[in-house]
C-alpha cells in the first residue's frame, strides 16, 4: 500500500510537485499517451498532443470525483485498488491541472439485508481523509446475486455536485435487483426491484442531467444488461434541459481480460502508480484497459497479481477518465 500522500495544490512561489507520469487521453479518443508531466516546465510530449496538453495545463476548473462501489464479499481487491490508487491518481491529476479545485467523495452499498448498507464520504477536498475512510472499508455482506445498486446511486445523486467537472466512477461484479437489469436465470430476492421503488436507470438519468458524467467497471459479463441499460439512461438525462447534451461523457471500462491476465502473471508497477506500457483503447464510446506491461513472475509474486491489477484498473480509471472529463466541460465553458 502506497505511504505517498495527497499533495495539496501549490501557490506561486512554492516548489512545484515532482513529476510523475501519468497517461491521458488523445484528443481523438483513438489512441492514449503516456505523458511525463512537471508543473515548472512545460509537459514534455510530442508535438502532436502538444496543442491539447500545453492548453489543458493552465485550466482552472473545480472538479467533483465520487467513487460509488460495490461493498459485499466479494470485492475486497476492488475496494483495495481503489484506495491504494488514489492518492497517487489525484496527485497526477493536481501536477497536470495545477490550478484546478479537486473534491472527492466515496459512496459504498450493499444490500438490503446487510446491516450496514451504506458507507458515505462525501465530497471534499481532504484526499487523505478520504483514503482514510476507504481504509476502514472491510468486503462484507451480500446474500443473493445482485446488490443494491439502486441505493448506491440514489445516495450518489444527494452528493454536493457542483463543480465545473463532474465525474461519477462505477465498480461492481454484481447487478441491480430486477429481472431487467439481470439474466433470467440468475437468483434475486426482488425480481420485480428495488424494494423501496429506486429505480437505477432513472438515476442515472438524474445524475447525467446534473452534469455527471460516468464512468463504469465492467467486472464481469453480470453487469453487461445493467450497463446497456445505463447508457441509454445517461444518454437520455444528458439530453434533457440542464445536462451536458453531446459533451456528455459516459464510459464502459473493461477490466475483466486485465484482471485475468494478472491472475496469470505479474504486472509491473510505475513510479506514481500507473502501470508501464500501458495502453487504453477507446471505441465505439467504449474503453478498455488491455495490454499492460508483464514480467515473469515469481512463485512469491502470483498472489500480488490481482492486486495490482485492480491498482493499475483505478489509476486508469481516475486518469483519463478525469482528464476526459476536465477537457470537455472547459470547452463548453
Amino acid at each position: 500500500m502506497s505511504d505517498n500522500k495527497y499533495v495539496k495544490p501549490h501557490t506561486e512561489g512554492e516548489d512545484p510537485a515532482p513529476s510523475v507520469a501519468v497517461e491521458a487521453a488523445s484528443a481523438d479518443d483513438s489512441e492514449s499517451v503516456t505523458l511525463n508531466l512537471c508543473i515548472a516546465n512545460p509537459p514534455c510530449i510530442s508535438p502532436r498532443h502538444a496543442d491539447l496538453f500545453h492548453s489543458t495545463l493552465f485550466v482552472s476548473v473545480s472538479v467533483d470525483i465520487a467513487i460509488v462501489m460495490d461493498c459485499t464479499g466479494s470485492m475486497a481487491s476492488w475496494i483495495d485498488g481503489c484506495r491504494d490508487s488514489l492518492i497517487d491518481s489525484m496527485n497526477a491529476l493536481r501536477t497536470k491541472y495545477p490550478k484546478a479545485r479537486f473534491r472527492v467523495a466515496f459512496v459504498g452499498y450493499r444490500d438490503h439485508s446487510d446491516a450496514e448498507r451504506f458507507v458515505i464520504h462525501g465530497l471534499n477536498e481532504d484526499v487523505d481523509a478520504t483514503v482514510s475512510a476507504i481504509r476502514k472499508v472491510t468486503a462484507e455482506g451480500g446474500g443473493d446475486t445482485p446488490e443494491d445498486v439502486a441505493g448506491g446511486l440514489w445516495h450518489a445523486t444527494r452528493l454536493d455536485w457542483k463543480g465545473d467537472t463532474r465525474l461519477l466512477l462505477f465498480c461492481c461484479d454484481a447487478p441491480a435487483h430486477g429481472d431487467k437489469y439481470h439474466e433470467a436465470n440468475m437468483d434475486d430476492s426482488y425480481p420485480k426491484g428495488c424494494p423501496e421503488k429506486r429505480d437505477p436507470a432513472d438515476l442515472v438519468r438524474q445524475l447525467a442531467q446534473k452534469r455527471v458524467d460516468m464512468t463504469i467497471f465492467r467486472v464481469n459479463r453480470n453487469v453487461d444488461k445493467m450497463c446497456a441499460l445505463f447508457k441509454v439512461a445517461h444518454a437520455e438525462g444528458a439530453a434533457a434541459e440542464g445536462g451536458a447534451g453531446e459533451d456528455a461523457n459516459f464510459v464502459l471500462l473493461n477490466v475483466e481480460q486485465q484482471v485475468a491476465a494478472a491472475g496469470r502473471r505479474t504486472v509491473r508497477p510505475m513510479e506514481g502508480g500507473a502501470a508501464e506500457g500501458r495502453r487504453t483503447i477507446f471505441h465505439g464510446g467504449m474503453a478498455a484497459a488491455r495490454g499492460a506491461r508483464i514480467s515473469s513472475s515469481r512463485d512469491e509474486d502470483y498472489e500480488n497479481a490481482p492486486s495490482a491489477a485492480h491498482r493499475e484498473a483505478f489509476s486508469t480509471a481516475y486518469v483519463t477518465s478525469a482528464v476526459r472529463s476536465i477537457n470537455t466541460s472547459s470547452a463548453r465553458r
